[in-house]
């Protein structure tokens, strides 16, 4: 018996339909993994597929990604061009007479990158309204999307001139594990990142290769995009920097804080270079500290 051409037609559709689905995991799979390749994003389980949002617009540049759960990546788009502008901004050329302090250098830093950013805060911000997040939930998320990036060292200068001024062991360890001439990938270490050893928020978001002070000032820059109240912490005793950001008192937060007496808030600090809870930091000394950018 003769089936109704209706029912070939239903066969027809449910084939399409499988085929488009087909390919568009099939894309995505390379998309991930060809990110991965590239030595732009931290290793990630196999399994962590999810995407938000699940579709974009066509990205007229490159597609990045922060993992903010184990099985969640938040994506956004970067154009080329802007990440070419932003590498040139940072520049010395550009900064030589604009800044007397060093908060008034990441505020510009800042200042130039943020429109870039403004889609890439946006989709965080849809991200935690779509999955319920809580304040501190979100903030969690967020910063620990940071703290999975494999830490970079970033240095202006020579790896030789950084060697010879720096006591830091683990720099020429991390050198040491590199054959070839370049080594500014991912968990290696950038040379001659002038005019002060760091990468500006945008091109942070864009190849993610930070230490602490690039982390910070990247972090603060989408806190700032999305009316989070934060600070930046610098220590020359330490040689380090901290995220300060206002935090619930909850059993997760630690009692490593600093209070402004500029603005009357008292800040949790945060370590981004490595998973950590807020408010904790071994000895914590705040005569250490100073807020270098709000």
């Amino acid at each position: 018996m003769t089936r109704p051409w209706r029912y070939w037609f239903l066969a027809y559709l449910l084939l399409l339909a499988a085929l488009f689905c087909t390919y568009i995991w099939l894309h995505r799979q390379a998309e991930f993994h060809g990110a991965v390749r590239s030595g732009f994003l931290p290793p990630v389980q196999e399994d962590a597929q999810e995407l938000f949002p699940p579709q974009i617009d066509p990205c007229p540049g490159v597609v990045r990604y922060l993992q903010v759960s184990d099985r969640i990546r938040v994506r956004y788009c970067l154009p080329e061009d802007s990440y070419q502008a932003a590498k040139e901004n940072r520049q010395p050329s550009n900064f030589f007479s604009s800044f007397q302090t060093l908060g008034e250098y990441y505020r510009l830093l800042e200042i130039h990158d943020a429109p870039e950013l403004s889609r890439l805060a946006t989709n965080l911000s849809f991200y935690g309204q779509t999955y319920n997040l809580n304040y501190p939930e979100f903030l969690t998320q967020v910063v620990e999307s940071v703290q999975r990036i494999e830490y970079t060292y970033v240095h202006s200068g020579t790896h030789e001139s950084y060697q010879s001024s720096s006591d830091d062991d683990k720099h020429a360890l991390t050198l040491s594990r590199f054959t070839q001439e370049n080594t500014c990938l991912l968990g290696g270490c950038c040379e001659k990142v002038e005019p002060i050893g760091i990468f500006s928020p945008l091109e942070v978001a864009y190849h993610q290769l930070a230490d602490c002070d690039s982390r910070v000032v990247f972090l603060h820059c989408l806190f700032r995009l999305m009316n989070i109240r934060s600070v930046v912490l610098t220590s020359d005793q330490e040689s380090h920097s901290l995220l300060g950001v206002v935090f619930p008192n909850i059993k997760k937060r630690g009692n490593a804080q600093i209070y402004d007496k500029i603005d009357g808030t008292e800040y949790t600090v945060w370590e981004t270079t490595n998973i950590m809870d807020p408010g904790i930091y071994k000895d914590f000394q705040i005569e250490n500290w100073e807020i270098a950018l709000r």
